[in-house]
């Protein structure tokens, strides 16, 4: 992930451990770290009806245990807290960085990439949130990840990045490691201009010496937008 794009997580959820199930202490406590760590019988031993649905508090306090489960993407626990009742709809409202809206444990289980943990919550009747959080963890999981055949999936199926999250994007991106990458970031930049937009295009334009082949692409926007050659 970007340093920027993570930055913007941070702000409204707790740190997925992406490389193994080890617990740092401040991250989260009690039932949560066990969550984290994927222990089943330490989280089967430290539920109860009331707790099964209940948030967490600090940086873990906008996830019920399935929400957290599933972002780690704890297969094993999804399965225990469905079996114990847990609701696979329950929906928290992250009001910052680019999954901002309505989210469920299936859209943050494909928003970190753990697909067949959100396969698993599709089939046990997970749903789309009304706001389609669907499609931003679609987006997200492509930008977390610098995947442009991803990206490009979701721009073809008109999915296309915010403006914002696309800016967001560009300035964590290191085009000459990237160079695929960058060239579908401007294929998602709207034709309409605006300030968010030209500001991705001159950061964009910086890396025009060492991806010759944004040269074209981004005239071409500019063109598009203002109706002036560049």
């Amino acid at each position: 992930m970007t340093p920027l794009l993570l930055s913007l997580v941070l702000a409204t959820s707790f740190v997925p451990d992406r490389t193994g199930p080890e617990v740092s202490a401040p991250q989260c406590h009690g039932l949560f770290a066990l969550i984290q760590a994927g222990d089943v019988e330490g989280v089967r031993a430290g539920l109860t009806p009331e707790t099964v649905d209940a948030p967490g508090t600090g940086r873990c306090s906008k996830r019920t245990p399935l929400l957290a489960a599933a972002q780690w993407g704890q297969a094993d626990l999804v399965e225990l807290l469905l079996g114990l009742g847990a609701d696979v709809n329950f929906t928290v409202v992250e009001r910052e960085g680019a999954l901002k809206g309505r989210v469920t444990a299936e859209c943050l289980a494909r928003a970190f990439g753990h697909d067949a943990v959100g396969a698993l919550l599709r089939k046990r009747g997970a749903q789309d949130t009304r706001d389609g959080c669907l499609k931003r963890a679609a987006l997200f999981a492509a930008v977390s990840r610098e995947d442009p055949v991803r990206l490009a999936k979701e721009r073809k199926a008109g999915n296309r990045l915010p403006v914002a999250q696309l800016l967001d994007a560009v300035r964590g991106v290191d085009c000459g490691a990237a160079p695929a990458y960058c060239t579908e970031l401007v294929r998602h930049l709207p034709k309409e201009p605006s300030d968010t937009r030209d500001e991705a295009l001159d950061e964009l334009e910086a890396w025009v010496e060492v991806v010759p082949a944004l040269r074209q692409q981004l005239s071409a926007v500019r063109r598009a937008g203002d109706g002036r050659p560049r």
